[in-house]
This record gives C-alpha cells, structure tokens and sequence, in this order.
C-alpha cells in the first residue's frame, strides 16, 4: 500500500495540514517538527515525486476535480467545459468520484493534494455536517472552491440561482393565465437544499397560495446506478404516479417539473392519457438537457447555465492559485428560462369539463 501523507500524520499524531507543510519546509512549522515528520516520511518510503517536481516550478499546474456524479449529462457536461477551460491554461485535470459521501471527498481530497494539485474543485456535492466540523475537513492549505450545488458553510463556491429559475416558470405560467400549478419531481433526499424546492415555494405563496406544499409530489422511487454506470428511475413506477396524478387532478393545467427526464415522462404520461401539450395541459422541465429541444412538443425548460457556472468557478480557483486569496465568497449564476412549445396560455376548465 502506497505511503501517504495521512499516514504519515497519523503516525506523527499530527494533522494532513502539518505534514505537508513540513514537507515543503514551511517556516510556520518548526524546524524540530519538520525534520522529525521528513525522517518518517523516508523511513516509511514515501516519495512525493509529482509534488518535489512542482515544488521546482513553483507548481504542478494540475487540479484535482471531486465528482458527486457522472452519470447526469450535466454534470458530464461540466467536466468536458473545465478540461477545455484547464487545458487552454495549460493545466491538467485529475478527476475521482466520490458519490457525494463526506468522507470518501475528503479521502480522495487527500489523495490528490498527495499527487501535488495545485487546487481543488468540489462539484456537486451538498455535505450535510455541522459547519465547524466541515471547515475541520476541508482545512487543505491548498486553494478549494465548490460550485454545482450551494453549501451552507463558510467556503469559495459558485451556485446557480435555482430558486429564482423555478419562480421565472411560474411566472411565465401565471402570466399565461395558469392558476393550477403543480410541481412534480423524482425523489432525492436532498431536494430542500437545492433551491428549485425553495423557488417553487416562493413562486407559489406570491401567487397567493397559502399552502405550496400541498401542489409538490414524488412521482418516483430513488434512482439507481446500473451496471454500466447509468443513473436511472424506474420508468414503470415514475409513469404509473404521473398517471394516478394526472387523473386524480383534473383541475391542473400546468407542471413545473424538478428535471427534464420528469418532465418527458409527463408528456408521455399525458399522450398516453389523450391530454394534449400544451393545449390542455402545459410542462416545464429543469435542466436545458440535450434532448429537450427534441420532444413533441419541445420543451419549455430551466436551463442550466453550465459554461457560466464552470467558468466561473475555473476562474474562482485560477485566481486563488495565483493570489493565494483564500477569503469565503459566493457567485450566484442567474437561470435561464428557455420558452418552447410545451407551455401555452391556459384553457379554462377544458380538462374537468
């Protein structure tokens, strides 16, 4: 088993942080201490050949990208935007899933700033721990910022505006004369801290609903991973609840759904049905993927916008490895409402008549 910094920290009964900065010879580090934690380290064998080249150049020019998921084509979109943004300045990526559990990211963490990243980048990840124990894990001296979903701790991340996304479709449905609003999303223990939850909420109780919770429904089990490394639902179940919905509600006249592959089930769900997109019924999906403007009818959709939100947070992390500015900020990236042909103005009563 390869020797690495952590264990030689839990061998000196000192922190990841101490170790690779006695490695580096930090004067913050006493001389004592840095030459007790070198001699264990060559006495164990370790050889930090990336990190003693960088150390020459000043930097390795390489990043460290941790991946809640590949299997969305959002996220995979993301990567391919960072490598082109990485490679254009002369940087190379190293990726590792991490599914978005705490302590695998902080393992992987470790694992890369072994390898001598120069920084690092968190996507997708929400860390449902106490503040002051994340700023404990994420105590790296080398530059961190998360972008994909926002965190509720002190940290340099980049978001989008989801929330604002969600209202910008209700209102766009209000303004078509749309009263009965519903919302419909797969399951996903974390659908409170995304912001689309919050936006429909808000959306809702500014058209004057007293109680929005009421018109949010699950139409599906959690998603799986398959064996070839596809996330998906289960189509059968996610089809039948859309159905129950549909004819257990009769007075609703408009979906904003939690993503697009939702919002194509809702369409399918409704063709099977004889209710028509978007004369009797209108959709709005999330996400802007690929294939969403090739639905019948294409679909109206909350788009994410990937190169802004990748851009920044390529800058965000480019600029702290070069000014070492390590103070917590936040970008918030707008959404953008793409308006297709699944939404139209409302038909009063003709669903229930």
């Amino acid at each position: 088993m390869a020797v690495t910094t952590v264990t030689i920290a839990k061998l000196a009964n000192t922190t990841h942080a101490t170790v690779s900065r006695a490695l580096r010879d930090d004067p913050s580090i006493s001389l004592k201490t840095r030459q007790q934690i070198k001699k264990l380290a060559e006495e164990l064998g370790y050889r930090p050949n990336l990190l003693a080249r960088g150390l020459v150049k000043g930097k390795t020019h390489t990043v460290g990208l941790l991946m809640s998921s590949y299997q969305i084509e959002t996220g995979a979109t993301k990567v391919v935007v960072l490598d082109k943004l990485a490679t254009k300045e002369g940087y190379r990526i190293y990726v590792s899933y991490t599914k978005g559990e705490l302590d695998r990211t902080v393992e992987s963490a470790n694992e890369l700033i072994d390898r001598g990243v120069d920084g690092l980048l968190v996507y997708g990840s929400y860390l449902e721990e106490s503040p002051k124990r994340l700023r404990e894990k994420f105590s790296w001296d080398v530059p961190l910022v998360f972008f994909g979903m926002e965190q509720k701790f002190p940290c340099r991340q980049v978001v989008q505006d989801k929330s604002a996304g969600v209202m910008q479709a209700i209102e766009h449905l209000h303004r078509l004369g749309h009263k009965e609003i519903y919302m419909l999303f797969a399951y996903w223990a974390n659908w409170d801290t995304d912001g689309r939850f919050e936006g429909f909420i808000k959306g809702m109780k500014k058209l004057g609903e007293d109680n929005p919770h009421k018109r949010m429904h699950i139409v599906t089990t959690e998603e799986a991973i398959t064996d070839d490394g596809m996330v998906v639902y289960d189509q059968r179940d996610m089809l039948r609840n859309i159905r129950e919905f549909l004819k257990t509600h009769p007075q609703c006249t408009a979906i904003v759904c939690g993503n697009d592959i939702v919002a194509m089930n809702v369409m399918h769900a409704a063709w099977e049905m004889g209710i028509k997109v978007p004369d009797e019924l209108s959709v709005v999906g999330f996400d802007n993927i690929h294939t969403s403007q090739y639905t019948h009818p294409p679909l109206t959709t909350v788009a994410q916008p990937i190169s802004k939100i990748v851009s920044a947070a390529w800058q965000m992390l480019l600029d702290d490895i070069e000014n070492k500015n390590d103070k917590p900020a936040k970008v918030v990236i707008p959404s953008e409402l793409v308006i297709r042909e699944s939404t139209a103005n409302v038909k009063i009563d003709m669903r229930i008549m």
